[in-house]
């Protein structure tokens, strides 16, 4: 009986020492593995970041004895070789007695899509603006998307300059401009 209880012990510990030296090999083909998706990624990342761009789109227009100025601080990431996608908040300052009783901010946002085609781009963009009411007192939501062309200056949208149409007649309330939008916007 101690005979077989020894037997046992010795099938276990040559057992595992059998299975330690496979789990070695299996390790040290995993950290390899492991190696291999860390450093994908951080070259995922490193190219993520290598892709992703800051911007500014200004919009200056003075009507009325007043001012109508826009700015849109913009992230945009170069998704293909000539698409670029953004996001961004929208502010802007109206001082102009024709358009509104008296000096208002409006705040919103703006999400776009670009193709570029050589030194053109179209654009295609949904912006989202809250702002007085020109015909009531409480603050209104305005929503449009807006349809564009471009000229770039510069590689990588370096620069630009941009003139769209607002497809809403509502978005006319808020701008000087009405339904006509342009911009200048360079990378930081």
């Amino acid at each position: 009986m101690l005979k077989k209880v020894y037997a046992i012990v010795i099938l276990a510990l040559s057992f595992s020492a059998v299975q330690a030296q496979y789990e070695g090999l299996d390790s040290s083909r995993l950290s390899q593995q492991r190696n291999s998706d860390d450093e994908y990624q951080r070259s995922s990342a490193l190219s993520f970041s290598e892709h992703l761009q800051y911007g500014l789109e200004t919009q200056i227009f003075s009507l009325y004895n007043g001012i109508y100025l826009e700015a849109y601080p913009i992230a945009m990431y170069n998704v293909k070789n000539r698409i670029y996608a953004g996001v961004g908040p929208h502010f802007a300052l109206v001082t102009a007695a024709g358009m509104v009783p008296r000096a208002q901010m409006q705040v919103g946002g703006e999400a776009f899509v670009r193709l570029a085609v050589e030194s053109l781009f179209i654009q295609g963009e949904y912006k989202w603006i809250r702002a007085q009411d020109p015909n009531g007192l409480e603050p209104k939501l305005f929503q449009s998307p807006i349809v564009g062309l471009g000229f770039i200056y510069g590689q990588n949208m370096g620069s630009w300059a941009m003139v769209g149409l607002s497809t809403q007649a509502e978005m006319a309330q808020i701008s000087p401009l009405g339904r006509i939008v342009y911009r200048i916007g360079f990378c930081f």
